[in-house]
């Protein structure tokens, strides 16, 4: 379970912001938090709201990149090369400066404290704490320096000994690619926690997947539960025939790999009813749904594998832009699996970013501890923001009200919205009268 996660000189973050998972409401346990038999209990959900460009997605690929990093680090592919980190560019020194990853989570109520300081060319500091009844280091790192402490194995000396650590190779990934068993469980936890974007088919092929696995009764469960018309679901197997030679090789490769037989999906059957002219259901027609159905009903086919996979496997979920495509009560929906300890027994989370306001009413599915705001500054600077740390809100607060007139900012300023494009416009029209004048010029 994550517990909070910070992030400092990353894309538009360029002092460090926290997001906390952290219920802060001290009163009986809600069905929306875990009880973590810890001084805390987490929130099932959390909401980032802001402006467009504010930098709600940012801090998702901020939480991206650390992992990417932790489950790749130790590839040569990786450490041969500079970091890919992408610093804040709007000031004159955060290209120079490192950037800072934190992220704090819970195995199995033990807590672990995982962080990493670094720059395109080395990394500077990497840290690893664990907490029972209190902190203690597991493993610290300055630069080319470090030690480790138990439950880390004695791997740690071969890997100093021989001289297997690299300047850009995380000590923690180096300690689970040389089977470290604790390392590869907090590594573990690292690949189990999902980035995905609605508006992106990424993860397209992990629904289909799940179509050929006993999750499929789930998959189309929830197709029929979202009043899509939608009856069942069924993967096309591709002609192998029509597939080109060099990617037939690869998935011989891929599949002699995993000692399993590969099937490429091409696309995803969904059916639907055929009425006679009673309006009796008589039979079932096919429609490709990647290509003849909505795109909101091709979006949520997208989100329902994570989703299936998360709520299943107790996992955390990052999703961008939640609400593409998809209507503002089945968004809401997806919400209530998660925030609802009938539904989500393994205790998943769900952070997501939205523009959809109707989630902040009174009565909506959001606490306000729930709910985040994300706003930029006049130098482009983004900050992350509780709505409970402004001041004024109080337990019968209108939030949508108030986010809707800007009282917590992260809104676009489209004052000037129109006069921009008239004087935009006004240019072009100029501009062109001047390109006309030269062209009779020229012919005469």
């Amino acid at each position: 379970m994550l517990v909070r996660f910070k992030v400092r000189n990353f894309k538009c973050f360029k002092n460090e912001n926290t997001l906390s998972m952290v219920s802060k409401r001290y009163v009986s346990l809600r069905d929306e938090e875990i009880n973590t038999k810890r001084e805390y209990s987490l929130l099932r959900s959390v909401a980032l709201y802001g402006a467009n460009a504010s930098g709600k997605s940012k801090l998702f690929f901020a939480f991206q990149f650390l992992k990417q990093l932790v489950k790749s680090s130790a590839d040569e592919t990786w450490y041969s090369d500079p970091i890919s980190i992408d610093t804040f560019r709007l000031d004159e020194d955060s290209a120079s400066n490192s950037s800072m990853f934190e992220v704090v989570f819970l195995i199995d109520s033990v807590q672990y404290r995982y962080g990493v300081e670094l720059t395109k060319d080395e990394i500077i500091r990497e840290w690893l704490f664990q907490k029972k009844k209190r902190e203690t280091p597991v493993l610290l790192r300055e630069k080319m320096e470090f030690e480790c402490k138990k439950p880390v194995s004695d791997i740690e000396k071969a890997i100093r000994e021989k001289g297997m650590l690299q300047e850009r190779m995380l000590l923690l990934s180096a300690l689970s690619q040389w089977n470290d068993s604790f390392a590869k469980k907090i590594t573990t936890w690292f690949k189990k926690a999902n980035v995905i974007s609605s508006a992106s088919p990424s993860f397209l092929g992990f629904s289909r997947m799940m179509l050929r696995r006993s999750e499929k009764l789930a998959i189309v469960g929830l197709m029929k539960g979202a009043d899509l018309g939608i009856i069942d679901l069924e993967p096309h197997k591709a002609d192998m025939s029509t597939i080109p030679d060099d990617i037939k090789k690869i998935i011989s490769e891929e599949a002699s790999k995993r000692s399993e037989k590969i099937e490429l999906i091409d696309y995803v059957k969904s059916f639907r009813n055929r009425y006679n002219k009673f309006g009796e259901a008589c039979d079932k027609i096919a429609f490709n749904l990647d290509v003849e159905e909505s795109f909101g009903t091709y979006a949520f086919f997208v989100l329902a594998g994570p989703v299936i996979d998360t709520l299943i496997n107790g996992k955390v979920l990052f999703i961008d832009e939640i609400d593409k495509g998809l209507h503002p009560n089945l968004v809401e929906a997806l919400i209530g699996l998660f925030n609802d300890p009938t539904v989500n027994k393994k205790n998943a989370q769900l952070v997501f970013n939205t523009h959809n306001i109707s989630l902040l009413r009174k009565y909506g599915p959001l606490k306000k501890d729930q709910i985040y705001i994300v706003e930029k500054n006049s130098c482009g600077e983004s900050s992350i923001k509780s709505v409970l740390d402004f001041k004024g809100v109080r337990a019968n607060s209108d939030l949508e009200r108030l986010y809707r007139i800007g009282r917590f900012g992260a809104i676009p300023n489209l004052s000037n919205f129109a006069k921009s494009y008239c004087e935009a416009m006004f240019k072009v029209e100029k501009n062109s009268k001047q390109e006309r004048g030269k062209s009779k010029e020229v012919c005469e």
